[in-house]
């Protein structure tokens, strides 16, 4: 990613925190000279910040315990896979954070989710997968 970004038809650069750092306390530096630049050419200029994207913050692309519950409810074996995936979420309750440990299970479990499944005499089938392991210090720090 570049530090900055110029958008004539907006009038806005936007930049990274650190740009505006060294454009502001050097006065000869090579970002201060694009700001001024950026000014001359565009006299009400806007300045705006980098930020994060949101897609980041989501790994999982809105899953939740229903929408994997109703997933495994199409499997023929969704008797044994509810159970498992029951067991998953007793798991997780001592985890640092439950959703991604369940969500990691259910990904692993099913890694095709998204794409159309394979149907056989109108059902849908998977082996059934063991609950991850739990590393020991987490066990002792609950």
């Amino acid at each position: 990613m570049t530090n900055y970004r110029m958008n004539f038809a907006t009038k806005t650069l936007t930049i990274s925190k650190e740009f505006a750092r060294k454009a502001i306390s050097c006065p000869n530096s090579e970002e201060n000279r694009i700001m001024e630049q950026c000014r001359s050419l565009c006299p009400d200029l806007k300045i705006a910040y980098f930020t994060r994207r949101a897609s980041s913050c989501k790994p999982y692309g809105g899953l939740t315990y229903t929408k994997m519950e109703n997933y495994i409810k199409l499997y023929e074996n969704a008797g044994e896979l509810l159970k498992m995936f029951a067991l998953v979420k007793e798991v997780a309750k001592i985890q640092k954070s439950k959703m991604k440990f369940v969500c990691d299970w259910f990904i692993k479990q099913f890694p095709n989710y998204e794409e159309m499944p394979e149907i056989r005499n109108g059902k849908l089938y998977t082996p059934v997968i063991e609950v991850p392991e739990v590393e020991e210090k987490t066990l002792l720090a609950a």
